[in-house]
């Protein structure tokens, strides 16, 4: 299977896509006035967040519904240098930014393969 296309290489769209997902998070530290918000703290935030709460389900089994979520709200208080309510408001409104960021996407894959989504 190859994920590339002419001109892009898989390491570009998955840049794509981290930055892409990054902008809700940068928007709502903003929103909600944290210490650092900038687009490279919002991304390594993502990133740090999602590794933790993978090494919470790998390791942490049922305790890692609580966990996964905590691993989210200790990477944007660190990171983006955030108040632990800020943490938490950042958290819904980047859930609630990144699900219309997944909406648009998957209006736009509807569209580009004509209405056939495999």
């Amino acid at each position: 299977m190859n994920l590339s296309a002419p001109g892009l290489s898989l390491l570009v769209v998955g840049a794509a896509f981290a930055v892409l997902f990054a902008v809700p998070v940068w928007l709502a530290a903003r929103l909600v006035g944290a210490g650092n918000p900038t687009i490279l703290r919002a991304s390594l935030s993502l990133l740090v967040g999602t590794l933790l709460a993978v090494l919470s389900a790998l390791f942490g089994g049922a305790a890692a519904l609580v966990l996964a979520p905590i691993s989210f709200l200790v990477a944007f208080k660190i990171l983006l240098e955030a108040t632990l309510f800020q943490a938490v408001v950042l958290a819904v409104l980047s859930a609630m930014g990144s699900a219309l960021v997944m909406k648009m996407l998957g209006s736009a894959v509807v569209a580009l393969f004509g209405g056939q989504v495999v």
